[in-house]
């Protein structure tokens, strides 16, 4: 009889196996907008964001139907596609939602994505 411990620690790598199994495929996907995908209402809420969409991995998720993604909007999504995702494939999500703690304006990587889409700075975090 295999002990709860060894069976939780199989657990975790199966399920490892599988998270980079399904970034390996995601990764090897041509970039792609996708309107009103059913992922993306989920998205919105977990991130807690009023943004119209949400990138994994090669995919923007655009939320509503009736949204078009404008040049800067496209160029943001695309800098988190290309020097974000493609960088970091595995860890990205972990290092995004740790950005998270600073709010969604002060976000490294959404301030990185609106600079390379011209876009100004959300983030009014006080230097001293």
């Amino acid at each position: 009889m295999m002990p709860a411990a060894l069976w939780a620690i199989a657990a975790l790598l199966a399920l490892l196996a599988v998270y980079m199994g399904v970034v390996e495929w995601r990764m090897r996907r041509p970039y792609e907008i996708r309107y009103g995908a059913v992922m993306s209402p989920l998205l919105r809420q977990m991130l807690g964001s009023s943004r119209p969409c949400t990138t994994l991995w090669h995919t923007c998720y655009v939320h509503d139907r009736t949204t078009t993604l404008n040049r800067g909007g496209w160029i943001h999504e695309r800098y988190h596609m290309t020097a974000q995702w493609d960088r970091w494939p595995y860890s990205f999500p972990i290092r995004y939602l740790w950005e998270m703690r600073h709010g969604y304006g002060c976000n490294k990587f959404e301030e990185a994505a609106r600079l390379a889409a011209g876009e100004p700075s959300e983030c009014t975090k006080v230097t001293a």
